[in-house]
């Protein structure tokens, strides 16, 4: 799965899907937003569908840079890339069990918030060096790399300049036999 920002349109991408693929599409008027999941034609012969069922599932997603987005990816049994670096986002929100990924977060809306709910996984996150950041941690067997980030309280960690800044991220981490690292 991949989300990126490279498109003109509101939301532009394609999944495949066990034998099928689909294109993703969507438009928007000033009233409305209409989105659409279209199968591609299918292949002729027999050869063509027992090799479309070899390929792997995948999600290409792309974002217009325009928008505030919320963003809620739940990926399980999977691995992912994240790029968010250029989008705008108050929220973030992943959940995933079982996985491995990496995610490229951009600047901070004012306080923007990322929500982290993991288990079995392993999670490369980039944040902008210029940006400060509170990391709120559950973890249960796993492991944080907090490298850089002062302790605050048993389990709240800050960059030196957070409470003097504006725009900051503030994320809360629940992780469960995971490994997560800041960089």
């Amino acid at each position: 799965m991949t989300i990126n920002s490279n498109t003109d349109k509101l939301i532009d991408g394609e999944v495949r899907y066990k034998a099928s693929e689909y294109n993703f599409d969507g438009e928007i008027s000033d009233t409305s937003a209409l989105f659409f999941l279209i199968q591609k034609e299918k292949g002729k012969s027999v050869a063509t569908i027992f090799q479309s069922r070899k390929k792997t599932n995948f999600l290409n997603l792309h974002l217009n840079q325009n928008p505030i987005w919320e963003i809620k990816v739940n990926a399980d049994i999977s691995d992912f890339d994240l790029d968010l670096s250029s989008l705008k986002s108050k929220e973030i929100k992943i959940e995933s069990n079982f996985s491995s990924g990496k995610i490229n977060i951009g600047k901070p809306i004012s306080e923007s918030r990322i929500y982290l709910d993991l288990n079995f996984t392993n999670l490369k996150i980039d944040l902008p060096d210029d940006v400060d950041v509170e990391v709120i941690t559950d973890k249960n067997f796993s492991n944080v790399d907090l490298i850089g980030l002062e302790q605050i309280e048993k389990n709240i960690y800050r960059s030196k300049n957070f409470d003097r800044t504006k725009d900051h991220f503030v994320i809360e981490l629940s992780s469960n036999f995971s490994s997560v690292s800041f960089h």
